[in-house]
Parts: C-alpha cells; structure tokens; sequence
C-alpha cells in the first residue's frame, strides 16, 4: 500500500506480513488446520496473583533466614512467587501462567534482566496431579532438593516448587503460618 503524504510525495510501501501469512496459511494448510488470526490469551489487564521480590543490595537479616530458611535460600536479584493457600490446590494451568507472567515481566523491563537473576517460586499446599502432568507436559523434571523443596528443571529461569504440606516443621516457622 502506498499513498501520498501531505507533501505530495509518495508515501513508503506498507506490508501487511500477519494478515499475509495468516491467508498463506489457510490457503496452504485447510483442510488439515484450522488457522486463526488472532487468538486471546487472557483479558485485560494482564495481571496475575503473583508476588514479586526485588532483592536490593542488603543482606537477608538473620531472623527472616530462620523464619523463612527454604524461600529466602532461593530468592534471587528478582524473584516472583505465586502463592496457593493452604485450603488450594496446584491445578492444571498454575506453572504455565506463572511461566507466561515471568517472560512478559522480563519482557517489559527497561533494562534486560538475565536469566539467572530471576527465579520463580511455587508456593502450594503439596504436590498434585495436574501440577505433576504439566510438567511432564511442559517437558520438565522436577528433583527434590530436600523435603518438600523441589527444583523445577528445563526452563529458562530457576524455579522452585516449596510444598507447604511438607515445610510445616521448627526449622520453618514462618511457612509453618
């Protein structure tokens, strides 16, 4: 498409690539594939109960080390935590929004962030089915660092699974609450 702009000279060529690629790819691929040319992943504002922990030059007082001994070894330069209550469960959809929310909060960083300065920690209740499908889903593994800790691996950020079920003990008081 082109057009003359106010000073009546012809305007730059503009190609419309996503309409384009989307009708090649109706053409090419119908009957096999249904091709969409614009699918909603979610509705506005893009938000998610997720907590982030921006970790600033200071060192970890003592008291929330022992407080909170698993969470605080596993904080990063920024670490973004979603919590399931005691009372929730860890369903299907809960690591792939969480991983979705990680790359857009990268994303919209004015400065690049690298991957090994954010970390992703699950807080849940205790590892269940749909959570365990996902990951095999997702392609990952999950080893258990230590009771009730697990380490989420093949993503591109760390990320860590805390069972709470499994942490209720004296050396965690504060995930104990």
């Amino acid at each position: 498409m082109s057009s003359p702009d106010d000073g009546g000279t012809p305007a730059r060529t503009r190609t419309w690539w996503h309409p384009l690629l989307v009708r090649l790819l109706e053409h090419e691929l119908s009957p096999a594939f249904e091709v969409r040319d614009e699918v909603r992943v979610g509705t506005l504002p893009l938000r998610a109960d997720i907590l982030l922990v921006g970790r600033g030059a200071a060192e970890i007082p003592d008291s929330a080390r022992r407080s909170f001994r698993a969470l605080t070894e596993r904080l990063n330069r920024w670490t973004l935590i979603e919590f399931k209550s005691p009372v929730d469960v860890l369903g299907r959809g809960d690591l792939g929004r969480l991983l979705g929310v990680s790359h857009l909060f990268e994303a919209q960083q004015p400065d690049n962030i690298l991957a090994s300065e954010l970390s992703l920690v699950v807080l849940g209740p205790a590892l269940a089915g749909p959570f365990a499908v996902d990951l095999q889903h997702l392609g990952l593994h999950l080893p258990e660092d230590e009771p009730g800790v697990w380490r989420i691996e093949g993503g591109l950020f760390t990320t860590w699974l805390l069972e709470l079920d499994r942490l209720t003990r004296p050396d965690e008081p504060g995930l104990t609450v």
